[in-house]
């Protein structure tokens, strides 16, 4: 009995130790399986140095072949925003005056723009940033069309960096930033995700053909200067549009004249167009913007402190504007002062021609004002537009 009863505790350890066995087996073969999934994985990570977040993505792929590929393109749509963001915490509130998002070339993610002393404009593609200085007063773009015209230098996006293009003037429809944004709204459209282009597009461009419309001649002889002069005492009623855009009186006049040699900042020669012009705006409901017109002053280079109306070749009206004759009644009382006072600046240089409407009298005036009117009356963002007339 003894006998039988041992041989059944030897026959049940056996077993125990067989099953043991072969758990162990599973368990080694399991391992060894992991271990080499490990080691194709960061053999796909290895192989290429230079293209890590690529053969991230793979080994991903790899290891789970659930991965949603959504749930990648959410996260690469995210990046761009942080890249931009992070550019921005950088900065000090101080270090630029305003900030705008623009579509240069034709993708999804827009081109974030710097106004300062020294503008800058950053793109994005693949996980990078290239950067590009530029004056911010003094440019103009094709929306989505991969053009760029600043200081009548030609740029292009390829290949994620800015590179410069053949030729001086835009083939599309020319834009320009509508709206600069303070540093604290460009962080908070960036933090709430809420993302909106700063550009208006006017007409479809037409080759610029620098019409020989002056008479030169030198009528400050002795003092080194050198005027070309026109004829602007035009009286014709012409067409005119209005383009609203927070820009320089020299950014409106560059991205005007690049339309053709028949379209100019608005020459106002006669009562008759005053009043006319006048009333196209009213129409338009825009009185409550500040108008550029094609007025300006520059005694270092005209030989007078007097305003003059500007052709697209750079020569000036032959008769100054002056405050009586045709245009008396066009200026607001005072006015030209040559120097004024802004929100931020006081006794600032006035050197451009501008129109706006005065409530109290239901009229509009001229004025002058600074170039750059944003710089020393920061107020004014979002109500400055100019006027582009039009000859048939």
């Amino acid at each position: 009995m003894k006998k039988d009863y041992l041989s059944f505790i030897i026959a049940i350890a056996v077993i125990v130790v067989a099953l043991i066995g072969a758990v162990g087996l599973i368990y080694s073969e399991n391992t060894t399986k992991k271990v080499e999934t490990i080691a194709t994985i960061e053999e796909i990570v290895s192989d290429d140095a230079a293209s890590t977040s690529v053969s991230a993505s793979e080994a991903v792929s790899v290891a789970s072949s659930e991965a949603s590929t959504e749930e990648e393109d959410e996260v690469d749509d995210g990046q761009w925003i942080n890249d931009y963001k992070y550019i921005l915490d950088q900065m000090d509130e101080e270090d630029y005056e305003g900030y705008a998002l623009i579509y240069v070339d034709d993708d999804e993610i827009p081109e974030l723009v710097m106004q300062g002393r020294t503008s800058r404009i950053y793109t994005w593609h693949d996980g990078e940033v290239s950067q590009l200085a530029i004056d911010a007063d003094k440019m103009s773009f094709t929306e989505k069309g991969n053009e760029l015209l600043n200081n009548d230098t030609l740029y292009k996006i390829k290949n994620g960096d800015w590179v410069e293009k053949e030729g001086n003037s835009l083939s599309g429809n020319i834009s320009v930033i509508s709206e600069f944004y303070p540093y604290k709204d460009m962080i908070s459209m960036f933090k709430k995700g809420n993302i909106s282009a700063n550009s208006v597009s006017t007409n479809a461009v037409v080759s610029f053909d620098d019409a020989d419309d002056s008479e030169e001649y030198d009528e400050n002889e002795g003092e080194g200067i050198n005027v070309d002069y026109f004829n602007a005492e035009d009286t014709n009623i012409h067409k005119y549009e209005f383009v609203v855009g927070d820009i320089s009186w020299t950014g409106a006049y560059d991205s005007v004249k690049l339309n053709g040699s028949n379209k100019y900042l608005a020459r106002i020669t006669s009562v008759e167009e005053f009043n006319y012009v006048s009333e196209l705006i009213k129409q338009s409901g825009l009185q409550n913007y500040i108008f550029w017109i094609g007025g300006a002053r520059d005694v270092d280079n005209y030989g007078d402190d007097e305003y003059h109306w500007i052709a697209n070749s750079g020569a000036i009206s032959k008769n100054p504007i002056t405050t009586t004759g045709i245009y008396e009644g066009a200026w607001a009382s005072g006015e030209p002062t040559r120097v004024g006072n802004g929100d931020v600046e006081k006794n600032v240089a006035e050197d451009k021609l501008c129109m706006f409407y005065d409530l109290g009298t239901d009229k509009f005036y001229w004025r002058d004002a600074p170039d750059k009117i944003l710089k020393t009356s920061p107020s004014l963002a979002g109500k400055i537009a100019f006027i582009v007339e039009s000859e048939e």
